[in-house]
């Protein structure tokens, strides 16, 4: 039996749910939290689809544990869900980790993200534990540790303390002044390329709904907050949601589909000083999100352009 609480997040994708949930239920946590978006009413066959989701996960609970469940009969969209159901779980826990359901862990993530959330417990100053990294892609070894300490929060499967996501703010982008989130970019990295990539990003950002997605708020609040993550020295999560169903992920032979995850064990010898990464890892992040957010940039212009024509 796993004594941390886990959240897993679905939606409508019974295949990639079913092979999440089996890591889960090898788990088996004690405190186990299930939330789920609703139908799209727009969609076709996206009542059954999530009908059946729910069903599948509802049904292979086989062992004793705590289920708390929060689904959704209407939906909220990527923004909302996700984020009020984070919410919703730090609500009645402490500390936690967070699964959706196209993020594949290995059994040793469990026993990672455990181990450190007891260790960083106190320290404010970590805000995050990601469960996946880049670097085994590439072959850069970033520590001599079982993990090292970055300013980006990857969300492949991640756990956190209740401490940190307080601070969250769904509307972050939209309520901050162009200079403020400037400052906290700057704060947080010293790389030029780095700081302007996420300023233009964000000012993209600013022009659209909150409902667009959850992550980008959440990498903001840390950086506003002066936050710290923890990235584990080989990969322990692979994403399995890459296809035309994907909300982000939609290009099935992206070179990261083929990532592939490994068992991490964790050094005896932590490190002594949090030594931030942040500039070696920015050539493995580029690399997913560099080719990627030409389309999500896209997507911000064609939303920008369709509320000056109603609004101005």
């Amino acid at each position: 039996m796993f004594n941390t609480p886990v959240l897993f997040l679905l939606f409508n994708r019974p295949d990639t749910t079913e092979q999440v949930f089996e890591v889960i239920r090898q788990v088996k946590p004690v405190k186990l939290f299930i939330a789920a978006d609703g139908p799209r009413k727009e969609r076709e066959g996206d009542t059954e689809l999530c009908r059946q989701t729910r069903e599948l996960v509802m049904k292979s609970i086989d062992w004793d544990c705590e289920v708390k469940i929060l689904f959704r009969a209407e939906n909220l969209g990527c923004g909302k869900a996700v984020s009020e159901a984070i919410t919703w779980f730090f609500e009645q826990v402490d500390e936690g980790i967070i699964l959706e359901d196209d993020t594949l862990p290995n059994l040793s993530f469990f026993n990672y993200c455990s181990e450190l959330l007891k260790i960083y417990r106190n320290n404010e100053t970590i805000m995050t534990i990601s469960g996946n990294t880049f670097h085994s892609f590439s072959h850069i070894k970033a520590s001599k540790h079982s993990y090292y300490f970055s300013s980006f929060p990857f969300i492949w499967g991640w756990a956190t303390w209740k401490r940190s996501w307080m601070k969250y703010q769904l509307d972050i982008v939209k309520i901050s002044l162009a200079s403020e989130r400037e400052k906290w970019i700057n704060n947080a990295f010293h790389d030029i390329e780095i700081r302007k990539f996420w300023i233009d990003l964000y000012q993209r950002a600013s022009y659209l709904n909150e409902d667009f997605t959850w992550d980008y708020q959440w990498f903001l609040t840390i950086w506003k907050n002066s936050g710290k993550t923890i990235l584990p020295q080989r990969n322990l999560v692979v994403n399995i949601g890459w296809g035309a169903n994907a909300t982000h992920t939609k290009e099935e032979n992206h070179h990261l589909s083929k990532l592939k995850s490994y068992k991490i064990k964790m050094a005896s010898d932590l490190p002594q000083s949090i030594n931030l990464q942040s500039e070696l890892e920015w050539k493995n992040f580029s690399n997913f999100y560099l080719p990627y957010n030409p389309i999500f940039f896209k997507r911000i212009l064609r939303k920008i352009n369709y509320l000056k024509r109603k609004y101005l």
